[in-house]
């Protein structure tokens, strides 16, 4: 007995020289309540309640070579969100309860098991000139608005890609290429769905100086299951329209930032085109021609008792008339509002974004899967720190449709403002915990025209905290 701890001592005394093995976690509790969501009568009102942990573990293999990964706990059990960060809900009883007297939700005592799950995994290979980069990894560029990781303590979405890349470094020049499997069928040859992209950007940290381009070229394979987009007169090529063939959509994306000690601002623009792959009901291609701008303005000190940021920016929106898609949408985790844009709202899909959603899920019975377009929307917001571990966080947000989405007469563009208002409490080192209320006074939009549907007053209120280490 004495020989194998010895033995066992020796092999993990040999391993701890050879790796190190660190990480760090996130722990979000979170309860969001709507009352209104469909904005009609008679008033229905959802809510809900979310907890997950993400482990992100960090093996180090030797100097500058490291395998990183993320580990989800409790990570979504509803299969329209398991690509998502958004966390199992509370009250997660057994999904076939009459199924078998054993599994009845009411005689319950206990729970199903929830499997964790691995999400990321590469490698990060360091070298002299630049790092190099393999495996299933995060991507963020810009403020997100295309391509964003998720890192954010409530962010409850993430791009994610399967890539092989080599990060170049010279000064402060960063040129990243890259290509990525995003879906492979089978062991075959071309039956795929494929990303190669390339990104060169200038970050002067001294100066404050951002400059960035982002280019990303998508193509699928023409065949059902490589090119899989939903089609129909809610999402691509309307009604009678047919999907299949081969797809190449092009995004490029623009940043450029400037910081002074008392003004900064980022603008990030993305431009998208090309063919679907899809044909409407006449045979004719369906082609895509979209951009999105958003620009936040910072007026004041970081350390200032008052801090101002100002978010201004556009969507373009999807005409049902015209042969072609013309819609383009921001990445969900970039939100403005607590309802507006976050949260699906009315009794139409007026942002033409069902495209991204189960469609299956009304505004009362879904989470935030609502994402910015169609639409121009303007949202001050001032941060006010009421105490050291304390702020105050008022936002206004006014926004209005572009295109006429549902085909209505006589509809109006006015989206209405939504008023918040926020208190975030830090009550020790890498904890947080934020109450917000939400106040939304909605527009004729809404109402959708010569349909004149209800559109009332409607307003939400979350909890939720964020224990990272």
């Amino acid at each position: 007995m004495k020989k194998m701890f010895l033995v066992l001592s020796l092999l993990a005394s040999h391993f701890a020289q050879a790796a190190v093995l660190d990480f760090e976690a996130l722990y979000r509790l979170e309860w969001m309540q709507i009352d209104r969501p469909t904005l009609g009568t008679p008033a229905s009102s959802k809510s809900y309640g979310l907890h997950s942990l993400s482990l992100y573990p960090k093996l180090i293999a030797s100097d500058g070579i490291e395998i990183r990964s993320k580990l989800d706990f409790f990570s979504s059990q509803e299969d329209d969100y398991k690509q998502s960060q958004l966390g199992t809900m509370w009250g997660q009883g057994f999904s076939s309860p009459a199924a078998s007297n054993a599994k009845s939700n009411a005689l319950s005592r206990g729970k199903d098991p929830v499997p964790a799950v691995v999400s990321q995994l590469y490698l990060q290979a360091q070298q002299e000139y630049g790092t190099f980069y393999a495996g299933r990894m995060p991507l963020n560029f810009g403020l997100g608005i295309t391509f964003n990781d998720g890192k954010g303590p409530f962010d409850h979405w993430s791009t994610v890609f399967d890539l092989i890349g080599y990060k170049f470094y010279i000064g402060n020049v960063q040129v990243f290429p890259a290509i990525s499997r995003q879906s492979n069928q089978d062991f075959s040859v071309g039956n795929s769905v494929q990303d190669q992209m390339i990104l060169f950007q200038y970050d002067n940290k001294d100066s404050g100086s951002l400059l960035g381009i982002l280019y990303d070229e998508r193509k699928a394979a023409a065949s059902s299951t490589a090119n899989d987009l939903p089609t129909g007169a809610d999402t691509f090529g309307g009604a009678g329209a047919t999907g299949g063939g081969a797809l190449s959509v092009k995004t490029t994306s623009f940043i450029l930032g400037r910081s002074w000690d008392e003004f900064r601002f980022r603008i990030e623009t993305a431009i998208q085109s090309g063919d679907l792959g899809v044909q409407n009901a006449n045979g004719e291609a369906i082609r895509i021609n979209g951009y999105g701008i958003a620009s936040e303005f910072e007026f004041g000190k970081p350390d200032d008792k008052n801090l101002w940021k100002l978010r201004l920016g556009a969507a373009s929106g999807d005409d049902p008339n015209t042969k072609d898609f013309e819609g383009f949408a921001f990445h969900r985790n970039y939100d403005i509002a607590l309802m507006m844009f976050n949260h699906r709202l009315g009794q139409k899909d007026f942002f033409r974004t069902n495209y991204l959603k189960n469609t299956a899920r009304t505004a009362g019975n879904s989470l935030d899967d609502e994402a910015i377009s169609n639409a121009f929307y303007i949202s001050p917001k001032l941060t006010t720190k009421w105490k050291d571990n304390m702020d105050v966080v008022q936002t206004l947000t006014y926004a209005q449709l572009l295109a006429n989405s549902t085909g209505s007469n006589n509809l109006q563009k006015d989206l209405g403002y939504e008023y918040d208002f926020e208190l975030v409490y830090r009550p020790r080192k890498n904890v947080q915990w934020s109450n917000e209320v939400g106040f939304l006074l909605p527009g004729q939009a809404y109402q959708d025209g010569d349909s004149r549907l209800t559109a009332g007053f409607a307003f939400g209120f979350t909890s939720r905290a964020a224990f990272s280490f």
